[in-house]
């Protein structure tokens, strides 16, 4: 598995593509509409209804840097550390949960238990991974869910998973991975 220790630069230039899209449409967007209340306070301005579909995209790319560090962004230039290739030990789908500033409710989060690992699907395409060895310790929640506090630098700290089969086998997870580490 790869793991910070070896940077993953993202090939290509989408993520430049996504990142010029999303300043030029944001800063587009409120010019467009400073400009319509201003010279019309009156008149609804419902040709902003049409920009829409431009802007909502813009705005899950800004909501992206709510969990990830710019570098690690869907407009960064480095791309995180995909899941582990094994079968996980136990899974969460289509479930709420909360990754530093982002929360979101069913169906926007899936989680995964690696035996070296918590791996984390935000629909819509953002997948992570935070090893075991980067974790500092692990709280539960008062609805019975675990909140993760971690130092890996691809994902922001903390991670909240809610009550399932990730967060029930996940405290035993820990504990093997450390008696394994220091075996």
């Amino acid at each position: 598995m790869v793991l910070a220790e070896s940077v993953i630069p993202k090939t290509g230039y989408r993520h430049w593509v996504l990142f010029w899209y999303t300043a030029i449409v944001v800063i587009c967007w409120n010019v467009v509409g400073l400009a319509s209340f201003s010279l019309h306070p009156h008149v609804p301005p419902w040709y902003m209804f049409a920009l829409l579909p431009v802007f909502l995209p813009a705005i899950f790319f800004t909501l992206n840097l709510f969990s990830f560090p710019f570098r690690y962004s869907c407009m960064g230039s480095l791309g995180r550390t995909p899941m582990p290739s094994v079968p996980p030990i136990a899974e969460s789908r289509h479930t709420g949960g909360k990754i530093a500033l982002m929360g979101g409710t069913r169906p926007f989060y899936s989680w995964f238990l690696f035996a070296d690992g918590i791996g984390l699907t935000f629909h819509p395409g953002a997948h992570a991974f935070i090893p075991f060895s980067h974790v500092d310790f692990i709280k539960s929640t008062f609805l019975g869910g675990k909140c993760v506090y971690h130092h890996w630098r691809e994902v922001r700290s903390a991670v909240i998973i809610p009550v399932g089969e990730v967060s029930k086998q996940l405290d035993a997870a820990f504990e093997a991975f450390a008696n394994a580490k220091t075996l």
